[in-house]
């Protein structure tokens, strides 16, 4: 439950709650009294209203003590669910986003990331990107979002109807020869096959086929 109390000016609301937890030392059930207080509150009925929304979301769920920072969040998920399966080259995008989520967040707690907030993380990543990058950002900050909702940390994931952006000139084209310049290449590799150099064996392949398919 929350208590209210008048600290000068200003009112001070303190959460509690004691929850039954498994010690492992002690292999048995302990309790355990959890706490969470804020202060600065202009008016008694602002402190009270904070209360009956921590009230509120404890009934629903929601640890309302426990409020990690998220990029740390972000990395123990990671760390934990899925650097065991994936490949090294999708660990890398990993921790490369731990790094964006810490340059950008800082400090702040999961608790206080918004739609609005993340959705300036996403405009600020994307100025100096191309939007497949921020894409696949975001799809793994969703899916580390929908984690803290399955741990109780927030009840909505701030990253549902978000806008990707992108920095257009980030992006890379591809440019693919045409009929003419595909000849010449032909041309130049079959008069220079060596059995030691397979490439130009995998081209004249890759050709015929595209030649096959056309006609």
């Amino acid at each position: 439950m929350a208590s209210i109390k008048k600290r000068g000016k200003t009112w001070y609301v303190r959460f509690s709650k004691r929850e039954t937890q498994w010690d492992p030392e002690k292999q048995k059930n302990v309790s355990v009294l959890k706490q969470k207080s804020k202060g600065g509150f202009k008016t008694k009925a602002e402190a009270q209203a904070y209360g009956v929304k921590m009230e509120a979301a404890s009934i629903d769920g929601v640890d309302v003590v426990k409020n990690p920072v998220f990029a740390d969040y972000f990395e123990h998920w990671y760390l934990t669910f899925k650097f065991p399966i994936i490949r090294k080259s999708t660990q890398k995008r990993y921790i490369t986003n731990h790094h964006y989520l810490e340059k950008y967040f800082g400090s702040t707690k999961i608790k206080d990331i918004s739609r609005a907030k993340y959705q300036s993380f996403l405009n600020w990543l994307g100025k100096n990107h191309a939007p497949a990058t921020v894409r696949k950002t975001n799809i793994m900050v969703k899916a580390c979002a929908g984690n803290a909702i399955e741990d109780g940390l927030i009840v909505k994931n701030f990253t549902n109807r978000t806008t990707i952006t992108g920095n257009q000139d980030n992006v890379r084209t591809i440019e693919y020869l045409n009929a003419g310049e595909m000849d010449k290449l032909i041309q130049l590799c079959l008069t220079s096959l060596t059995p030691r150099y397979t490439s130009k064996y995998l081209v004249l392949a890759g050709y015929l086929q595209a030649h096959d398919l056309e006609n």
